[in-house]
């Protein structure tokens, strides 16, 4: 998890270039090839075990089951195993 505070972020993820500015906030999940170059920047890293830290929790689950409620996307925000959810954007 990279919180860009100051300037900007050019962020390598398995060979795709995504550029953060101040405020965003770039979720690197675990297995994927990555680097960076901070142009100007000051950013906050934190690595963290997900599996470790949702084990025993069903906190994530219960917030996408309110969120597919209110929102009406009951069908459209899908769950991916052991990875995250997707929102499918209809054509």
């Amino acid at each position: 998890l990279i919180l860009i505070l100051e300037g900007s972020f050019s962020l390598s993820v398995d060979g795709d270039v995504v550029y953060a500015e101040v405020g965003d906030c770039v979720f690197v999940p675990s297995g994927v090839i990555h680097g960076g170059t901070p142009l100007g920047c000051t950013y906050e890293c934190l690595v963290f075990d997900m599996e470790r830290f949702l084990r025993d929790s069903r906190t994530v689950d219960l917030h996408v089951q309110r969120l597919r409620k209110k929102l009406g996307w009951e069908k459209r925000l899908v769950a991916i195993y052991k990875v995250g959810y997707r929102l499918e954007v209809k054509s």
